[in-house]
């Protein structure tokens, strides 16, 4: 409890920031909804773009990401989106240069335009067939329409439509009464959740096997990484930490894996898109880059 009290202290500045920064663009997001309907690399830069102000973890991108697909953007985008929000959003590259030895504020960066940009927009160009022409078989069809009811539900809980509501802009004061509104509905859908888990992340960290700075240990904690949802930012006062005690493999494999997708943001995206594919390639795609990333690190 301590430690997750004391991760909130150090970056509730980031977290303010972040509303601010993500608020306004999601008042003007209509600059982008045509762009993230192409495609093509041009709309899933455009994804890539509509992320970097937004603080989202895994678990909630995933679900804004399923919002913005429902709502006519392509495949590309919305991976672009999912990802790339944990991975590049502006204040998280902040955090990393500010706490992080120089080489792992490069990693956090360079790792995150790899998997954000690049990786994504390869599972996208792989996974578009399983979209539009697989049917899920017996077994796969009953799990992505479970998932399709959680994601509906989730959304409902959350109101995420409500973060894409057209707002109407006649004048300076109405642009800041919308942004203030927006930044408001972004604390209160992300705040408590950071507050929640920060305290988890503490214990799923404890009970994560102790495999050493080697090969084993890179790919044991890149399973790991993978597998679970932490909150925003996490994965950086976590890997600060493990450099300290000369765990530099592990670490680059947390700055890369932790952020990027996890157990529910994967099941989400596949109800979303109903294809389990979809989320096995990029989960799988996530898990090597972490793995290669450990090993340049060891």
């Amino acid at each position: 409890m301590a430690e997750g009290i004391n991760y909130l202290l150090v970056v509730w500045h980031a977290a303010t920031l972040s509303m601010l920064l993500g608020g306004p663009f999601l008042v003007v997001r209509q600059i982008f909804s045509l762009k993230l309907k192409g495609s093509g690399l041009g709309a899933h830069l455009a994804g890539v773009v509509s992320a970097l102000p937004q603080p989202f973890c895994s678990c909630f991108a995933a679900p804004v990401g399923a919002t913005l697909y429902s709502k006519g953007a392509s495949l590309g985008p919305m991976l672009a989106f999912t990802v790339s929000s944990p991975m590049l959003n502006i204040t998280t590259l902040i955090l990393a240069a500010a706490l992080l030895p120089i080489e792992f504020a490069v990693l956090r960066t360079g790792g995150g335009i790899i998997v954000g940009v690049f990786i994504t927009y390869g599972v996208s160009l792989i996974a578009a067939r399983w979209v539009s022409e697989d049917r899920p078989e017996a077994g796969e069809s009953k799990l992505v329409d479970w998932n399709s009811k959680v994601l509906g539900a989730y959304s409902r809980l959350f109101h995420f439509e409500k973060l894409f509501s057209e707002a109407i802009i006649e004048s300076p004061a109405a642009l800041i009464s919308n942004w203030l509104g927006m930044t408001w509905r972004l604390t209160r859908v992300v705040v408590h959740l950071l507050v929640i888990f920060s305290v988890i992340a503490v214990y799923i960290v404890q009970v994560m096997p102790d495999s050493g700075n080697n090969i084993t240990g890179v790919a044991v904690t890149a399973i790991f990484a993978t597998l679970l949802m932490i909150p925003t930012w996490t994965e950086v006062p976590l890997a600060a930490g493990l450099i300290n005690n000369g765990l530099t493999g592990i670490a680059a494999v947390m700055l890369i894996t932790l952020p990027a997708v996890s157990i529910p943001g994967l099941l989400i995206t596949a109800g979303a898109v109903r294809s389990l594919k979809v989320a096995l390639i990029l989960g799988l795609s996530v898990l090597i880059a972490g793995i290669l990333a450990g090993i340049i690190f060891l």
